[in-house]
């Protein structure tokens, strides 16, 4: 075997041996990215189930405050006290969605629309609760809407996130690409010069 043969056969182990690091740090890379992926699908899923469960408990509240307002009218204590309870029950459940929703979003988010979004659903949460507190829901789908869009659009938002990727798994990708075809390229050229050696 002489130095050429020697030098390619060093120089295929070399490449090899590059190619087989980049893709497992490349792997490990792409696996955190992919548990990234995975928690925000978690945490869109959650936000979806919070908001629903304000706008379930406030909706209960709206209609127990009503026929509590009507039992006071026509003297039914004891009626009146079972709603009293019922009502700071899911009054209570209320603030709880209030406070993990607070919790999820992010009002100085660095995404402008979603910042926006994120303030306005909060401060439509607030509003809510405001309106709750001083018995003035005349009209509360006009409340649940403005709920509901905001917290879409935010959901909306956040699913295009996790399908178009975090941005490390996108350089992941692209870096992975690139090693692909240029260890196919180098593959080519040491391949070309094969021949050669043999004759």
């Amino acid at each position: 075997m002489g130095n050429q043969d020697t030098l390619y056969v060093a120089t295929a182990a070399l490449a090899a041996a590059w190619l087989t690091a980049a893709f497992a740090f490349f792997s490990q890379l792409n696996s955190k990215h992919s548990k990234i992926s995975d928690f925000r699908q978690d945490w869109i899923n959650n936000l979806r189930a919070e908001v629903s469960n304000f706008i379930s408990n406030f909706n209960k509240c709206v209609f127990l405050q009503k026929k509590r307002d009507r039992s006071r009218d026509q003297n039914e204590e004891v009626m009146r006290k079972e709603l009293d309870q019922q009502f700071y029950d899911t009054y209570g459940l209320l603030l709880q969605n209030k406070i993990m929703i607070h919790l999820r979003l992010n009002k100085n988010d660095s995404d402008k629309r979603l910042k926006k979004l994120n303030c306005e659903l909060l401060k439509s949460l607030d509003d809510a609760v405001l309106a709750l507190n001083e018995n003035r829901c005349p009209n509360h789908d006009i409340m649940n809407d403005k709920i509901i869009n905001p917290a879409g659009d935010i959901l909306k938002l956040e699913w295009c996130r996790v399908k178009r990727g975090e941005v490390g798994f996108i350089v992941t990708y692209i870096m992975c690409s690139l090693i692909l075809i240029l260890g196919v390229v180098g593959l080519a050229a040491i391949y070309r010069t094969l021949p050669q050696v043999f004759y």
